[in-house]
């Protein structure tokens, strides 16, 4: 891992290579310039091709993993490859799917996505979860955990799942789109 100043170009220019863009929490509420207009770093990070971990001050450890998915095949992939990619957590921490009402997923295909998931990732919950029924995150998240929240970049964390998790416990790492 590399640790210098550089510019946003740059940036972008290594994270075509990189397996993983670390950023410090503090540089994500800064003001960037791009192309001569000011720019917010998700902004900018939404142009990088590899995924982002976001890191908090003062580090935590992380003791939990949370997962979503849409039924989509582009949450699908970032599943796999967070398992691939981070082996070392999916099968020491335990782990929360959040399967988001957005759009139903079909009987089977869930099922087939559970079986997948016990064999790559441990001590594994499975949650169906929507804005209706977000009084059951507690049963499924432990807020006082660090957790590392697994997402992608294509579509922002639920209002509610955001308002139930403190800021200073979440880990965000998200997948290009």
């Amino acid at each position: 891992m590399r640790s210098y100043e550089a510019s946003f170009g740059d940036v972008l220019q290594e994270g075509q290579f990189a397996d993983l863009l670390v950023v410090e929490d503090s540089l994500v509420s800064a003001e960037y310039t791009q192309h001569g207009s000011p720019a917010t770093l998700n902004e900018l990070t939404a142009q990088v091709r590899c995924p982002t971990l976001v890191l908090k001050k003062p580090l935590i450890p992380v003791e939990q993993l949370v997962l979503f998915y849409d039924g989509s095949a582009q949450d699908f992939a970032m599943i796999q490859q967070f398992g691939q990619d981070f082996n070392r957590f999916s099968t020491s921490l335990p782990v929360t799917l959040l399967l988001l009402h957005t759009q139903p997923v079909p009987p089977l295909e869930e099922k087939l996505l559970i079986e997948y998931l016990k064999l790559h990732f441990y001590d594994l919950a499975v949650h169906k979860i929507s804005e209706e029924y977000q009084h059951l995150l507690p049963v499924a998240i432990e807020r006082d955990k660090g957790t590392l929240v697994v997402s992608s970049r294509s579509r922002p964390l639920p209002q509610f799942v955001t308002n139930y998790l403190p800021s200073e416990s979440i880990f965000n790492l998200q997948f290009p789109a």
